[in-house]
C-alpha cells in the first residue's frame, strides 16, 4: 500500500515534557511488580513508543509479527478475525493485558481479536514469551502480551496531530492532547482509520471495507506524596465487511454484504497507597 504520512507536533508549555529514560529498563509483565528487564525469569521483547512512530504501522497486530516466536494470522481483509499465537500455542493461551486490564473475551473462548487494536495511543507493548500460569492463570500458557497506554509526562500543555493518506481509500488521522499540573494530569486521544479495500471474491466488484474509531483517556490525582489515584478509560468501534465463503478445494469466495460491527469498552479505577517502609 503506498502511504503518504505528514506528523505535526505543538507543544503548548515552556519547557519540554520529559521523557523517563530508565522506565524503558524496567518490565511491568513477568513480576508482582516493575523490575529490571534482565532480572525477569523469562523472555521478554519490548516495543517503545519511539520504535511504534519510526515503524509507522497503523495496527498492533502489523508490529507483532517482528517478535521472534510470535505468529499473526487474519482472516480476510483488515479488519478479519485477526490471531496471536505464541510459540505454537493457540490463540486464547495469550493472554492480552491493557493497562492491568484483562482484555480476553470469555464470549469468544477467552481471546483476544487484534483487529481493531491500533497504535496512536500506545506507550509501550511488553510480549512474555513461555508460560507463566502461576501469576496469570491458564489463559498466558503461551505467553502474555503487556500493552501500556500513553499518559502526561508532566506539567504543562503538549499535543500531536497524524495524517495519512493511501491507496485503496485509506486515510488515518489521529490526534492527542495531554496537559496537567504538579498534583493532576490527563491525557486524552482519538484515532479514525478508514478503507474502502478490496474484493475478495472471484466474481463481482463489491470492495471489503472496514473502519475504526478509537479513544483514550488516562488521568491521575496525587494529592499527597503517599497516595495516587488513576483512572484509564477505552473506548473502540469498528465496522468491518467480508464476503460469503462456499465449499470445494479451495473454497470459492462469493460476492456478499456480511458487516460485523463490534464495540469494545475498558475502563480501570486504582488507588495506591504507600504505608509503613513502601
Amino acid at each position: 500500500m503506498r502511504v503518504i504520512r505528514i506528523a505535526l507536533l505543538f507543544t503548548l508549555c515552556t519547557s519540554p515534557l520529559p521523557v523517563h529514560a530508565a522506565d524503558e529498563e524496567l518490565a511491568t509483565v513477568g513480576s508482582l511488580r516493575p523490575v529490571p528487564l534482565d532480572s525477569v525469569g523469562g523472555t521478554i521483547s519490548v516495543i517503545t513508543r519511539e520504535q511504534i512512530e519510526r515503524r509507522g504501522q497503523p495496527l498492533v497486530a502489523d508490529l507483532l509479527r517482528e517478535i521472534p516466536g510470535v505468529a499473526v494470522s487474519r482472516t480476510g481483509p483488515v479488519g478479519g478475525l485477526t490471531q496471536v499465537r505464541i510459540r505454537g500455542a493457540e490463540g486464547n493461551h495469550t493472554l492480552v493485558l491493557i493497562d492491568g486490564i484483562e482484555a480476553n473475551d470469555p464470549a469468544a473462548d477467552s481471546e483476544f481479536n487484534f483487529n481493531s487494536l491500533m497504535t496512536s495511543s500506545i506507550e509501550r507493548i511488553e510480549v512474555l514469551r513461555g508460560p507463566h500460569s502461576a501469576l496469570y492463570g491458564t489463559d498466558s500458557i503461551g505467553g502474555v502480551i503487556n500493552i501500556v497506554t500513553r499518559e502526561a509526562d508532566g506539567p504543562g500543555l503538549g499535543g500531536d496531530l497524524e495524517l495519512e493518506g493511501g491507496s485503496f481509500y485509506t486515510g488515518r488521522v489521529a490526534t492527542s492532547i495531554s496537559g496537567g499540573t504538579e498534583t493532576a494530569r490527563l491525557f486524552a486521544s482519538g484515532a479514525y482509520l478508514r478503507t474502502h479495500g478490496v474484493n475478495a471474491a472471484q466474481v463481482g466488484t463489491e470492495d471489503d471495507g472496514y473502519a475504526n474509531i478509537s479513544v483514550t483517556t488516562k488521568g491521575s490525582w496525587t494529592p499527597d506524596e503517599r497516595l495516587r489515584l488513576d483512572a484509564v478509560f477505552r473506548w473502540e468501534d469498528d465496522e468491518s465487511q467480508d464476503d460469503q465463503t462456499g465449499f470445494g478445494s479451495p473454497p470459492a469466495v462469493f460476492d456478499a454484504l456480511n458487516r460485523s460491527d463490534p464495540r469494545q469498552i475498558y475502563g480501570r479505577l486504582q488507588g495506591e497507597v504507600e504505608v509503613l517502609d513502601d
